[in-house]
């Protein structure tokens, strides 16, 4: 006769997903915020308003719901408006993922579009940096995974 219930077999695996959800997170956070410090700090263009800048955030998405939403001005004295248009970006963009993990890296002004085009960098870099890093990451967390077995 086992000794435990389903109900604490579902409460070991709940326990377990909790913190798989958790490490996951905190690797997209990691990776968010790389990503976007690259984005800010090597940005190819003179941002006038400081809109472009502050535009620049990342949501994370688990199964559908946003679970952090991170944007700031890259300024204080200047860029409110890009904030609050990235944000709002990056929310309308989540909306098109229900399932799994999923980070969301954007500048949401409108002329970012613009901007790249003219060999400017805005995201390009911040991508191909997400790109070189996220398999170490994940390989990390993989074996930080398996240690939880």
């Amino acid at each position: 006769m086992p000794n435990f219930s389903l109900a604490d077999i579902r409460k070991h695996l709940e326990k377990a997903q909790n913190r798989i959800d958790k490490a996951v997170i905190q690797v997209l956070r990691r990776l968010g915020e790389l990503c976007v410090a690259e984005a800010r700090e090597n940005g190819g263009y003179t941002d006038q308003t400081g809109n472009l800048r502050s535009s620049i955030g990342y949501v994370i998405v688990v199964n559908g719901r946003i679970v952090e939403n991170v944007f700031s001005e890259a300024n204080k004295d200047e860029g409110a408006k890009g904030e609050s248009t990235g944000r709002s970006y990056a929310e309308t963009l989540a909306k098109n993922y229900s399932g799994g993990y999923v980070l969301i890296v954007v500048a949401g002004m409108s002329y970012a579009a613009s901007v790249e085009s003219k060999s400017k960098n805005v995201l390009t870099s911040a991508e191909k940096y997400a790109g070189k890093k996220l398999p170490k990451m994940l390989e990390q967390l993989k074996k930080n995974i398996d240690k939880m077995k």
